[in-house]
């Protein structure tokens, strides 16, 4: 799980105009001079250097108290002012004390850092810094460090510019030295390895040189909680909105038949096409929630617009009670108490129109008795785990099919079908997030000390090597790209072959996904083992400033996501959220990834997650707990309306990227590394095309359904070199130096980001708002344009925040400033609430637009504009 970073704002900023009240416009724009900008870290309070919005250059403190020991400090961020920084932390039991205060300047940034130090501690480290530049090759280096008597000075090289940011630290720390030699990675040690590191104040700087804007970071520019915000808007069992006549034609799910994959496309037994729009619950969600209230989450969740809620954490150990009751030589045996919890989650969700996607292995724990090679797998306090080891060990693969046998064997208690010939159920997953090409394949590896496993995954590496004439001191070495990813996509193709071969035997009927692909290393390596299952899935999360990255220099959500489009498979997004809490840009994420989607024409996005505590409790907004989170409700249920009625339209023309073997293989391919990639994703329906190969005979794809436009420079750029990215539809735009997301077509016309004091046209919208960050969507609800619809619902949301006291109170951000909307006359503004009630608000008609001033006395995030009674 990520942790929140709760950054505590000054109310107090106004003076310094980057921050302005509740009813002032707050936009505030940062320097875009330069296509550097220098600023503190919001998580260390370091520094962090971003060349046309993407973070090329991040910073962060680093402990050990011995060789692979990490002394995670923790670490409590303030931003003082816009142009300060206070930082405190403290290791777990207490041996370091760290107090940071850093400062901007003109010229760039200082720190004092001060170090606190029990006497015999063994903490060594101190401060990293990382360059992670998209582009690739050595335009951006650490040049080497220089010492004297008073201090370290060394510089950062930026290539393009032949300028540099200078650095310098007083006194003497311990070690300042390029990890393994890498230019790219440079640490300044405070204390060193084997000594006590001592207590002291050290002085920081960095200098600018005219090659980057120092600026205050985004976070600066927005108001904090006041009297004005909004406590607690939406009840956590009702929605002010109702979407549910989506699923009218779906309710009871299952009545079109069982969902199939056809020429990489979905559609039901019937011929009834597939489209899916939904979320994720999870753990206590799923197994605490009484039955009244999980009837009355599923008539909310198909209000919101959702079709499919994938049921995640069944098993995981610490969740309790899970899935799983015990466990012996006679197998597992499921509880019966969190199978009817289960049961009643299908059934309800299913009334209304909602399908369902089954994990099958999250977080299980196995009893490590009858598991051969136990005492060399990562252990919890019951036993080994599937992450990974699941590849290795027949015994665990055994234990994963007695469960799914059992599990699919199941009659529901509530619809008299087993989960394996129960159409309610989509889509099955084998093993969530565990793939070997890159995050589990080093647990085998000789250095780690796993001697049977080891000696397994190496005799299994070289008969590989002789097999296919590849070097075998390469094909082991897993961190590697080469002949190592070859091995370890055929020994993730043995494994997903014969479960998926397992389910079908057992009768399942449905799309089934191997693993999903996650995390910022993954790369297109790992992908021909996924096509073994029907439908490829990934996770990703955004990063701070999504929508101020330029697409030419590096990836955001929208592209962690489009790597894995395989040309002959669906593609399932199982995963998207903010990796950070709370986070204003929560507010502008569903449009903009419902958007990319639509244009992409992917098959299946689910927002992690609605809820992972019980629903039945009360549980204050937080990262994973969506559900409860007015802003992102409010942008959720408008995306949903734009993505299943298809407001955005498929990318008119589609282009394969078909990459080379060696392209792939032998050098990371992924939206880190491609321009192309990243610039395709926002501007073209594309697929990825890939060949055949050689040593992975399995590995047939079909190639494209449909005609196309090759691509074979995966370096191309094809969104231009200004600060505007759209769609070739003309659907959406994406101004990333503004940090403004625009979608603009007949039924929906809305704007995302740093809205704030712009003003914004689209073809029958016009806005001047005042809230610095917010979304404004106005959609039509008759499927008629705009400019001709008697329902037209408009969506606001901004930050949320939580109070401090106890319990806490959810507070949502006034979404203020002007708004005119061209449509029919006769129609009325209604502000809708949680009870059910609509109050009509002013709203004057003049030269064929509804014209609103929208303020804080709303009390709302929702207004529809519709007739009369």
């Amino acid at each position: 799980m990520l942790k929140a970073l709760v950054i505590v704002l000054n109310a107090t900023l106004i003076a310094s105009g980057m921050l302005l009240t509740h009813s002032t416009a707050v936009r505030a724009e940062l320097p875009a001079s330069r296509d550097y900008r220098l600023s503190f870290d919001e998580k260390s309070g370091l520094l962090e250097l971003r060349l046309r919005g993407y973070p090329i250059i991040k910073s962060g403190y680093l402990f050990w108290s011995g060789p692979w020991q990490w002394e995670n400090l923790r670490l409590q961020t303030t931003s003082v002012d816009p142009r300060a920084y206070q930082v405190n932390g403290k290791t777990k039991n207490g041996d370091l004390v760290l107090n940071s205060s850093g400062t901007m300047t003109p010229e760039g940034l200082e720190w004092s850092i001060n170090l606190g130090a029990s006497a015999g501690n063994k903490i060594f480290g101190g401060v990293v810094f990382n360059i992670s530049d998209p582009r690739g090759g050595n335009r951006i280096v650490f040049r080497d460090p220089v010492v004297d008597a008073d201090g370290v000075s060394w510089s950062l090289q930026l290539g393009e510019t032949n300028r540099s940011l200078d650095f310098r630290i007083e006194p003497k720390p311990a070690r300042v030295f390029f990890e393994r030699g890498n230019n790219r990675e440079l640490r300044v040690f405070l204390g060193e390895e084997g000594a006590a590191i001592q207590s002291g104040r050290y002085k920081l700087k960095v200098l600018a040189n005219g090659a980057a804007d120092v600026a205050p970071n985004a976070r600066t520019r927005l108001s904090s909680p006041d009297n004005f915000w909004y406590e607690d808007i939406v009840a956590s069992n009702h929605f002010p909105v109702d979407l549910s006549y989506l699923n009218r034609l779906q309710r009871p799910a299952g009545k079109h038949g069982f969902l199939t994959r056809r020429e990489g496309k979905l559609e039901f037994s019937d011929g009834t096409l597939a489209r899916f729009w939904g979320t994720n619950l999870t753990a206590f969600s799923l197994t605490r929630t009484g039955r009244a209230d999980a009837q009355a989450q599923a008539r909310r969740l198909s209000r919101l617009g959702f079709n499919l809620v994938r049921l995640h954490h069944l098993d995981s150990s610490w969740v309790r009670p899970n899935l799983i009751a015990s466990e012996g030589s006679r197998g597992v045996v499921l509880n019966d108490e969190v199978l009817k919890s289960v049961d009643w989650w299908i059934k309800v969700l299913a009334d209304e129109g909602i399908y369902v996607w089954l994990d099958l292995e999250v977080g299980r724990v196995f009893a490590a008795e009858g598991i051969p090679e136990s005492d060399e797998m990562i252990k919890n306090e019951r036993g080994p785990v599937a992450k990974g080891f699941a590849y290795l060990s027949p015994a665990i693969q055994e234990r994963m099919r007695d469960f799914n046998t059992k599990l699919l064997n199941h009659v529901n208690a509530y619809t008299g079908l087993a989960y394996k010939d129960d159409p309610r159920i989509a889509f099955m997953l084998v093993t969530n997030e565990n793939d070997l090409t890159h995050h589990f394949g080093n647990l085998f590896v000789p250095a780690n000390k796993r001697e049977k496993l080891s000696s397994r995954y190496m005799q299994l590496s070289d008969q590989f090597a002789d097999q296919n004439d590849l070097n075998k001191k390469e094909t082991w070495r897993s961190w590697e790209f080469g002949p190592s990813k070859l091995f370890l996509n055929d020994l993730e193709q043995q494994f997903g072959s014969s479960m998926v071969e397992h389910l079908r035997q057992v009768g399942a009927k449905v799309p089934i996904a191997i693993t999903s692909a996650f995390g910022a290393i993954f790369t297109v390596a790992g992908l021909p083992s996924l096509t073994v299952g029907d439908i490829v899935a990934v996770n990703a999360y955004a990063e701070p400033g999504t929508l101020e990255v330029d697409p030419a220099t590096g990836p955001n959500i929208a592209s962690l996501m489009s790597y894995v489009a395989v040309a002959d498979r669906p593609i399932a997004i199982t995963e998207w959220n903010s990796g950070t809490y709370p986070d204003y840009e929560r507010a502008a994420l569903p449009s903009y990834v419902a958007s990319v989607a639509a244009l992409q024409d992917w098959d299946v996005v689910l927002v992690y997650a609605y809820s992972v505590g019980s629903l039945s409790a009360r549980i204050p907004a937080a990262i994973w707990e969506v559900g409860r989170d007015p802003a992102m409700l409010s942008s959720l249920a408008a995306a949903a309306l734009l993505f299943r009625e298809r407001h955005v339209k498929p990318g008119e023309t589609i282009r394969y990227l078909k990459p080379k073997e060696d392209e792939f293989i032998d050098h990371p391919l992924s939206a880190s590394t491609s321009r192309a990639i990243r610039t395709l994703t926002e501007t073209s329906r594309w697929r990825l095309d890939l060949p055949d190969i050689p040593a992975l005979p399995w590995f047939k794809p079909t190639g494209p359904a449909e005609k196309g436009v090759e691509v074979t420079d995966m370096q191309a750029n094809f969104a231009g070199d200004g600060p505007r990215v759209c769609a070739e539809t003309g659907d959406f735009c994406r101004d990333w130096r503004k940090g403004i997301f625009t979608v603009d077509t007949g039924e929906t016309q809305s704007a995302s980001g740093w809205i704030g004091g712009e003003t914004i046209s689209l073809a029958n919208v016009s806005m001047a708002m005042k809230t610095a960050f917010a979304s404004v969507s106005v959609q039509s609800l008759d499927q008629q344009p705009i400019a001709e619809s008697a329902k037209i619902l408009v969506s606001l949301a901004a930050q949320t925040d939580l109070s401090g006291g106890k319990p806490k109170k959810t507070l949502s951000e006034p979404v203020t400033g002007h708004l005119a909307i061209e449509a029919r006359p006769g129609l009325h503004a209604f502000a809708l609430f949680d009870d059910g009630l609509a109050r009509e608000i002013p709203s004057v008609y003049a030269d064929g637009r509804y014209n609103l001033d929208l303020d804080e006395k709303l009390k709302t995030l929702w207004v529809i504009l519709k007739p009369r009674g």
